[in-house]
């Protein structure tokens, strides 16, 4: 985080915040990975599948959170459309989100809350 550009670092301790705060909660499993091209990734897991709502990522001039619609659809319906509320727009994959509001941080989590209650199997 510390290497993120310093416009960048608010934004990404941010959501590096609230990934470990879902992860104490026990939403998700937290994992990390650092590709090619210096972009790093934050994956808050679901602890049930090897599979997440968001996904955050640290490029080298660039930090940003990613949704995946399939995701929800699959663990999450329900919280589909306040997400998509608190966006502004549908939630679309590869959609880089660099503008992350305290209300899309809540209902994400009320998201991860439903995705982790729906079940121990995807259905």
């Amino acid at each position: 985080m510390d290497q993120a550009p310093a416009d960048q670092q608010p934004l990404l301790r941010r959501l590096t915040d609230w990934a470990e705060q879902l992860d104490a909660a026990g939403m998700v499993v937290l994992k990390t990975y650092r590709g090619k091209n210096a972009i790093t990734t934050l994956l808050p897991r679901l602890p049930t599948e090897d599979a997440g709502l968001a996904t955050i990522y640290q490029e080298p001039k660039a930090a940003y959170l990613q949704l995946w619609p399939s995701v929800f659809a699959r663990r999450a319906p329900k919280s589909l459309a306040a997400v998509e509320a608190a966006l502004g727009e549908p939630v679309r994959n590869g959609a880089k989100i660099r503008h992350v509001t305290n209300d899309l941080l809540h209902v994400l989590t009320s998201a991860y809350r439903e995705a982790t209650q729906a079940g121990t199997a995807p259905t």
